[in-house]
């Protein structure tokens, strides 16, 4: 047997009682190595700031997003995406973050340095995975210690995490939702690497993006302010009460993935929700 076990985490607003004409972020590189080309669609991982990893690559440059006055649209999410297409620009497939400034009163924007690398295989160093329907999970992104304890072949962790962007007095919030695989969370038994397992463990992940989605159209439903806390709040416990009620009738259903009919019936369900 297997199972998967999800998480949701949320952020609160950030709220700056400040109102000024908008800009977009600023985007800087500094390439030293040029690379050849990787293709428009080429996946480029993250590293967080406290990864410790030895990489084995060649350093292509350094990249910044900061802020260009009181910019929009510059959320740590949409920073991290900025920078992502700019080392991709650049032919590097992994960006290692070095400096991360959260928003403050100086400024609506996250601010992050990274140093731009080419690597081989970058997927091993990948420690966060963001929901793709071109990126499925393989058994080398378990990188998580067994739980010995624990009745299942496998655990998988993912997370839906909820920013803001700018928040101010007098304009509306806009909200990202975002879903993440943790591979230091999420592990397998040695001997249980088959096919069968690692699609029931993706149909958790794939079970998360549904949810994701669904909490980003309602999100949109609404408008939100500085005093929207509570409502944010109480909206999100509800996606999660019905998430993990999803996930709690998956593995029921399927008995962790070992009965043949109706793990299919789920992938059925699942790929026609995700439109896949």
């Amino acid at each position: 047997m297997d199972g998967g076990i999800s998480f949701i985490k949320a952020c609160g607003l950030l709220i700056i009682a400040l109102c000024f004409v908008q800009c977009s972020p600023k985007l800087r590189s500094s390439i030293q190595n040029p690379q050849p080309s990787l293709g428009d669609e080429a996946e480029v991982i993250v590293l967080p700031l406290d990864d410790n990893q030895e990489l084995n690559g060649i350093e292509v440059g350094v990249l910044r997003a900061s802020d260009n006055g009181l910019s929009k649209d510059c959320t740590y999410p949409e920073m991290i995406a900025l920078l992502q297409e700019t080392a991709r620009n650049n032919e590097a497939n992994l960006i290692k973050l070095i400096k991360n400034k959260e928003p403050d009163m100086w400024s609506t924007c996250s601010r992050i340095s990274a140093v731009a690398y080419r690597v081989n295989n970058p997927q091993k160093y990948q420690l966060e995975i963001s929901w793709s329907a071109n990126r499925k999970l393989s058994w080398e992104d378990f990188k998580g210690k067994v739980r010995k304890e624990s009745p299942y072949d496998a655990e998988s962790y993912c997370s839906i995490l909820y920013q803001t962007g700018l928040v101010t007095l007098f304009s509306k919030a806009e909200i990202i939702v975002t879903n993440t695989f943790d591979c230091t969370r999420s592990w397998v038994r040695a001997e249980k690497k088959t096919d069968a397992i690692l699609n029931h463990e993706q149909r958790h992940f794939d079970l998360c993006e549904i949810y994701t989605r669904n909490l980003r159209a309602e999100f949109a439903k609404h408008k939100f302010y500085a005093n929207s806390q509570n409502k944010l709040d109480s909206l999100f416990s509800e996606f999660e009460k019905q998430y993990n009620e999803a996930q709690r009738r998956y593995d029921e259903e399927t008995a962790h993935g070992t009965k043949e009919i109706e793990q299919m019936g789920w992938d059925s369900y699942i790929d026609l929700k995700l439109g896949l």
